[in-house]
């Protein structure tokens, strides 16, 4: 797989919306079934549908955490690489991201792109959407 194809195939993908499922509750049964049952169907369902939720909310300190490591520009540039079908070296991202010189091109690859796919996923979108109710 080319390098940058991990981090850029996004571009051309629609995101995948997940259906809503539901249930039906027998408000005569004990909360104790109803909360059994519900947690059996939930698995159940995301297992079907391949999803695995989060343990957690995302955080300021997640978005912090994305801005640290320019997130967002890094999505920029490749944005506009593939529009102008150019590839930018790692090392000149890094320059363009870090100004400081704190981070390099490593960082780039160790953590920059592995927090893009992570944000630009469907899964991120839905929990973001959910989370923030937008």
């Amino acid at each position: 797989m080319h390098e940058e194809t991990a981090y850029s195939d996004w571009l051309y993908q629609p995101l995948v919306m997940m259906e809503n499922i539901y249930f039906n509750i027998n408000l005569n049964a004990p909360d104790e079934l109803i909360l059994q049952e519900f947690k059996d169907q939930l698995a159940q369902a995301r297992k079907k549908h391949q999803i695995k939720s989060r343990k957690r909310f995302f955080t300021q300190k997640d978005i912090e955490h994305w801005c640290d490591y320019g997130v967002l520009p890094f999505c920029d540039l490749i944005s506009w690489a593939r529009y102008a079908q150019i590839t930018i070296p790692h090392r000149v991202i890094a320059d363009a991201l870090f100004k400081h010189g704190d981070k390099g091109e490593e960082s780039i690859r160790r953590t920059t792109i592995p927090l893009t796919n992570t944000l630009l996923s469907s899964q991120t979108h839905h929990q973001l959407t959910l989370q923030y109710r937008v």
